[in-house]
């Protein structure tokens, strides 16, 4: 797949597509197939969804993710870093933002190898209990050792609140 160039305009997007802020979906809209360069598809969701769970469309033979265009079709300008998923579903683009790298690994869900089924939460061999701790800015901070995997979580969802502000996710 050829890298994507922001070489494309917020008023070409928004000539080629609408978008349907009720499920967060591009739309192909009606135009000439000279303009775009493509099948015309007009009413179709734009894109398709790749092996990496991302959407996204080819436009005069270059791939673009679907929830970069979004934000340029919203706001008129190409997004400065990444784009994070609020909801944490790569496919669902309702509430898009921009987000610094920090930012986005905060909004990540628990680790598939997480056997505490909590966030933030591991156990301490030493200690018999049960650890909570969370990352922020690349720093480990380590939030006590309590009876309980849910105390355990408590601590970690208070820090993550503090810390991570709207990008808090507790998992």
């Amino acid at each position: 797949m050829p890298a994507p160039k922001n070489d494309i305009t917020a008023e070409f997007v928004r000539c080629v597509f609408d978008y349907d802020a009720a499920t967060g979906q591009l739309i192909w809209k009606t135009i000439p197939r000279s303009k775009r360069g493509g099948n015309s598809r007009a009413g179709k969701i734009a894109g398709n969804v790749f092996t990496n769970g991302y959407r996204y469309v080819k436009i005069k033979g270059r791939y673009y993710l679907v929830h970069r265009l979004i934000h340029l079709h919203q706001t008129g300008t190409w997004p400065a870093g990444k784009i994070d998923h609020a909801s944490g579903n790569t496919l669902d683009n309702k509430k898009i933002r921009e987000a610094n790298d920090s930012q986005n690994g905060f909004n990540r869900g628990k680790q598939k190898n997480n056997r505490s089924g909590f966030k933030g939460v591991s156990w301490h061999e030493e200690g018999k209990r049960w650890r909570a701790q969370v990352v922020a800015y690349g720093k480990y901070r380590h939030l006590g050792l309590f009876k309980t995997k849910k105390e355990a979580h408590a601590a970690y969802c208070k820090a993550a609140k503090e810390l991570h502000g709207e990008f808090a996710n507790f998992g």
